[in-house]
């Protein structure tokens, strides 16, 4: 019989966006919801001066979706990451009223950002070791769904895993014109980076393994 997890997300990020999560299941397979109660993603953007680049990050991302493992692999499905681009942060007032304007509103309104992905299948760690997945799907910005793909890494310790994801996208195939301030332009290319760890547990119900995610 296929082991099924809980993933209970709360997510602790060191890096980038979006999080989230890997693809690609047998549709016979068994999964359970998994849901994020906080998880945080990063951001950084090179400009024209090569001493400076844009670094900014959020706690405010949200994740739905699947979980299931079956025959030694992870099965992610119907996975849905959002944010509230007003919750991204550079750490200085004026740069974020700009980044809101000029980057995120598409005219009066400022949606929310999204990613989200079909299906994933990635190979299950030995404890101590590494996966890597590729996971695809599509990414929304200003409203406008481009195709988005995220590489990641999936690193098993026992009862838990370590979980990174990176990836890129470039501004201008949403529509929008890198931005400058005060002579500083924003180049084209932004890299989004996500990290969080999973915690196997008990649950109660149905003395099952679940996965809480920290």
């Amino acid at each position: 019989m296929k082991s099924t997890h809980t993933l209970c997300l709360v997510t602790k990020s060191i890096g980038w966006t979006l999080a989230f999560t890997l693809l690609g299941a047998d549709p016979n397979t068994r999964t359970q919801p998994i849901e994020s109660q906080s998880a945080s993603v990063k951001f950084m953007a090179s400009t024209n001066l090569s001493a400076i680049s844009i670094h900014g990050q959020s706690s405010a991302l949200k994740i739905h979706g699947e979980l299931g493992h079956e025959a030694g692999k992870l099965v992610v499905e119907s996975i849905e990451a959002r944010l509230d681009p007003k919750s991204l942060s550079t750490g200085m007032a004026i740069r974020d009223h700009h980044m809101r304007e000029k980057i995120f509103a598409n005219g009066s309104e400022l949606p929310a950002l999204s990613f989200k992905s079909p299906r994933t299948l990635c190979q299950e760690p030995a404890k101590g070791q590494e996966a890597s997945c590729q996971v695809s799907g599509t990414f929304s910005m200003r409203g406008i769904e481009k195709p988005f793909s995220l590489s990641v890494r999936l690193k098993s310790e026992g009862s838990r895993y370590r979980v990174s994801g990176e990836g890129s996208l470039k501004i201008s195939d949403y529509g929008i014109e890198p931005p400058c301030q005060l002579g500083v332009c924003v180049t084209d290319l932004v890299k989004l980076r996500i990290e969080m760890q999973a915690e196997e547990r008990v649950t109660s119900s149905k003395s099952e393994p679940a996965l809480s995610v920290r």
